[in-house]
């Protein structure tokens, strides 16, 4: 077991955003959904926010739109379930036009101040919906198209706070000798690892080896949202000429929310 490093989170002005979609065959997407992200007050004003969904292609779609909840394990996979107590979703079922647009309030119904942010997900998909009345032919598959936004409610003064909770020599997945690099997100709200540098030194080699892995090296690292209160797992192979003995490690990170 190495020693317990923390993490520097610097401010920065920008954002991350994940969106998962399944894209048709098709030259343009079937609409278009914004914001991706999006942070909510838990109360007055701010928790009601509204988001826009357009058609810019040439055939009526059918979208529809709900929230989810957002657990994530120490993999990284997350578990979603119906989130509808929390939410009000206006309209959450809708028919766009070719070149129309429709804006979309959703309103944050549960608690007025919570101690900690709360993280769910935003899941607008397409509704496999036939306009042109036409017979479809037979073993056709039409690919439907989704977004998987970010949503989070903000509680007051909540900040991250990262650590470098465990690290040691193991095999990953692959059988490859790597760092099992164990992170812990101990704060309120939410971190995404960006920028990362994670520098790896041999202390008990004479002279001291070390190794900076920047963040093009860092895939699957790099960029890795820390939910809050939540532990990640991350394995970091090793170059060969890197002694072994008497590792420590320290990490650095610009906090992008």
């Amino acid at each position: 077991m190495g020693k317990v490093r923390t993490g520097q989170a610097l401010s920065s002005p920008f954002f991350f955003f994940i969106a998962a979609a399944l894209l048709a065959a098709a030259p343009a997407f079937p609409f278009t959904f914004e914001p991706i992200v999006q942070d909510f007050a838990s109360s007055g004003q701010g928790s009601i926010q509204s988001f826009r969904v357009a058609n810019p292609g040439t055939e009526t779609v059918a979208v529809r739109i709900s929230m989810l909840t957002r657990q994530m394990d120490l993999d990284g996979k997350e578990t979603n379930e119906p989130a509808d107590a929390f939410f009000t979703v206006y309209p959450s079922r809708i028919t766009l036009e070719p070149g129309s647009a429709q804006a979309v309030r959703i309103q944050w119904k549960g608690p007025a101040a919570p101690e900690v942010e709360q993280c769910y997900r935003i899941l607008v998909e397409q509704l496999p919906v036939d306009f042109g009345g036409g017979q479809k032919e037979r073993g056709s598959i039409k690919v439907m198209f989704r977004y998987l936004g970010a949503v989070y409610i903000l509680a007051k003064a909540a900040a991250p706070d990262v650590l470098l909770d465990s690290f040691r020599l193991a095999a990953d997945p692959k059988g490859t000798e790597s760092l099992e690099l164990v992170f812990l997100n101990r704060g309120k709200a939410h971190a995404i690892l960006g920028d990362l540098t994670i520098t790896v030194t041999a202390t008990a080699a004479v002279p001291a080896a070390r190794r900076v892995f920047g963040p093009e090296e860092l895939a699957g690292i790099n960029g890795e949202n820390m939910l809050p209160g939540t532990t990640r797992r991350f394995w970091l192979p090793l170059p060969p000429d890197l002694p072994r003995d008497g590792l420590d490690v320290a990490f650095r990170f610009e906090a992008i929310r």
